[in-house]
């Protein structure tokens, strides 16, 4: 599967010299910025950015910035260059790399199908846009591709405009949506040994959908309350019962 990612430069782990690593990385990346991942993360946890200043490489944090040479690294993770995004989707925030996580599911028919969306982005001048580092999520109405009413902050917190910039969620439409959807189910078939992913898919500069991340464990309860009740969708209903996931 040729499947479009950020450049990836690879990992690093705590027990090697991960400055040097991050250092030649950066001199080599032609984003000119290193988003730096914990491998075993979750929820935006502990993501850093690496970029050039005037007194050398900083690492920021959601805390602050700190020289590289005073920053430790606590875990094994993973480097990527920072995508340049779409205008469309940056107008909402354009300190983060604003994405979709779109939730796919195999059937027993092999079928993949779309079980829902939500759109994710930060707010103020936070770099990641998950709903659990302060981030915004709306959800997306699938069979119009365009943006629901209210977006929700993980105090559950309703915002009918994104509290940043502005825009007016209702209707609002999803950048390259088809697009997006032929990608995720493409993904799904091609990892069917997970029968449910959780996909982040961003549209970069030149308008084409990216995989940032693919998750075995994605967040239904949080899904629902952005994009309402999963099964109104009789595929996706139909799908739930005959792995029989339907308990009361």
């Amino acid at each position: 599967q040729n499947i479009p990612i950020p450049r990836t430069h690879g990992t690093l782990d705590p027990d090697q010299d991960y400055r040097s690593r991050i250092a030649s990385w950066l001199a080599s990346s032609s984003a000119g910025r290193l988003i730096i991942k914990p491998l075993y993360g979750e929820r935006g946890r502990d993501i850093v950015l690496a970029e050039p200043a005037e007194q050398g490489i900083m690492i920021r944090t959601p805390r602050g910035s700190v020289p590289l040479g005073e920053f430790t690294l606590e875990e094994k993770a993973i480097v990527q260059d920072v995508l340049s995004q779409d205008r469309r989707t940056a107008a909402f925030s354009a300190a983060s790399v604003n994405s979709l996580r779109v939730v796919t599911m195999m059937t027993l028919r092999d079928e993949a199908i779309i079980v829902n969306a939500v759109f994710r982005s930060g707010v103020g001048s936070a770099f990641v846009d998950n709903f659990s580092a302060g981030g915004v999520s709306v959800g997306v109405d699938c069979s119009k591709g365009t943006m629901r009413e209210f977006a929700y902050d993980k105090k559950s917190i309703r915002y009918a405009a994104h509290p940043t910039s502005g825009i007016v969620f209702m209707h609002h439409p999803v950048p390259e949506w088809d697009r997006v959807c032929t990608m995720a189910a493409s993904i799904q078939r091609a990892f069917s040994f997970y029968r449910l992913i959780g996909l982040d898919i961003a549209i970069d500069v030149n308008g084409n959908p990216v995989l940032i991340e693919a998750n075995g464990a994605p967040d239904l309860p949080s899904l629902e309350q952005k994009a309402g009740p999963l099964l109104k969708d009789d595929r996706v209903l139909w799908a739930f019962g005959e792995y029989d996931l339907l308990v009361n």
